[in-house]
């Protein structure tokens, strides 16, 4: 039994990492809101967030993701942490990143 349960929790941590995805933002909007991404789809904790030239990001809520960038050659793209809101990342923050509150984003800080 403790042996298939060892199976089972390797087996959900590789497919957890299997349905990352890379999600980029559409255009400037709130976290929240599926229209901001391309695809319509809200980044969650295991993915890559790029948020795209020109674009600004507002964090509405309490949201979690693997890393955050934006684009080689990017500018004015920003990110904003509305009021006592956060961001989790787990990895990697872009240092490019225009960001209004990095004391809010958790995880690997600039």
């Amino acid at each position: 039994m403790k042996r298939q349960l060892s199976i089972i929790s390797i087996l959900l941590l590789i497919s957890w990492r299997v349905w990352a995805a890379t999600i980029t933002s559409a255009g400037s909007g709130n976290w929240s809101n599926p229209a901001t991404w391309v695809g319509g789809v809200v980044p969650g904790l295991a993915d890559d967030v790029v948020i795209a030239n020109g674009h600004t990001v507002t964090v509405d809520g309490n949201f979690a993701c693997d890393s955050i960038g934006m684009p080689a050659g990017a500018n004015n793209t920003n990110l904003n942490i509305a009021g006592t809101n956060t961001l989790t990342v787990t990895n990697d923050v872009s240092s490019a990143l225009s960001l209004n509150k990095k004391e809010k984003i958790w995880g690997m800080v600039l």
